[in-house]
């Protein structure tokens, strides 16, 4: 529903038109040229100069907020039952699961070219495909939804290696071991710092470690 509705309103050719590549690359030059320009005149300062260019920019996400209608609950009797992010079925007088996407559900996984560090765009696939094989009750329902994922992955240029690798690593993980509560790590005495998102994070949690 929500795909459907993004595709008919960017299917209005008079507000929106489809582009070859990301424009991202093209616009900070353009953007850097002017603030240069600008900058050279004297027309802006050294500061605003330096708070219009950006040596990071961020690739833009389209959102819209349609009024959508939540699924129907199968009443009681049905086979199936979707609970949050799980789907719960009899088999063999027993119950199963597997995981379970709303309606409503798009591929919003973030963009591998992200700006956020490399750790957590390197990770995130690991943790994605956890998720699946602790949820899926069958190695059949994981591999379904794990052939799945690596399509969404590879759509947002996730590296096929680092899918591969973060696919194999959930396969072989047990997942009675997975639904096992973690072990809650011992308090450290040490200070914390905590910022928010820069894009320069990563020099200064080296200034911070080195002083």
């Amino acid at each position: 529903m929500y795909r459907d509705e993004c595709e008919r309103l960017l299917g209005n050719t008079r507000h929106y038109k489809r582009l070859s590549r990301d424009p991202t690359i093209d616009v900070q030059e353009e953007i850097t040229f002017l603030v240069s320009k600008g900058k050279e005149n004297n027309w802006i300062t050294d500061h605003e100069a330096s708070y219009l260019i950006q040596t990071n920019p961020k690739i833009p996400y389209f959102y819209i907020l349609p009024k959508v209608h939540k699924e129907k609950i199968p009443p009681p009797g049905e086979k199936k039952l979707p609970f949050l992010d799980l789907l719960i079925y009899e088999q063999d007088g027993g119950l199963a699961t597997e995981v379970y996407y709303k309606p409503t559900d798009c591929n919003n996984l973030l963009q591998y070219q992200s700006f956020h560090p490399r750790a957590l765009r390197d990770n995130l696939p690991v943790g994605q495909f956890l998720r699946l094989r602790r949820n899926c009750s069958s190695v059949t329902d994981y591999r379904k939804h794990a052939d799945k994922l690596s399509t969404k992955l590879h759509t947002k240029d996730y590296p096929p290696h680092l899918v591969n690798r973060a696919r194999k690593r959930a396969r072989n993980n047990n997942r009675d071991q997975l639904l096992q509560p973690r072990a809650q790590k011992p308090s450290l005495d040490k200070i914390v710092c905590v910022t928010t998102f820069n894009p320069l994070s990563n020099e200064i949690q080296k200034i911070i470690r080195e002083n």
